[in-house]
């Protein structure tokens, strides 16, 4: 098909913070966090959550 998503970087001071990915249709797909501080499964756990809760009842 020839359909390709796109990669956003999200960069403060020099270090990257976030990256999402869009479908081809500017849908978001992912995120990730990026955070020295932080455990990066916790992040993945939380964005997961964020994303369940975000959907409208039915949907797959």
């Amino acid at each position: 098909m020839g359909l390709s998503g796109e990669v956003l970087n999200e960069e403060f001071a020099g270090q990257l913070r976030n990256s999402y990915k869009y479908s081809p249709w500017s849908k978001r797909l992912s995120q990730v966090m990026f955070n020295a501080d932080a455990d990066p499964v916790l992040a993945l756990i939380r964005a997961v959550e964020r994303a369940i809760k975000s959907r409208p009842c039915g949907a797959v």
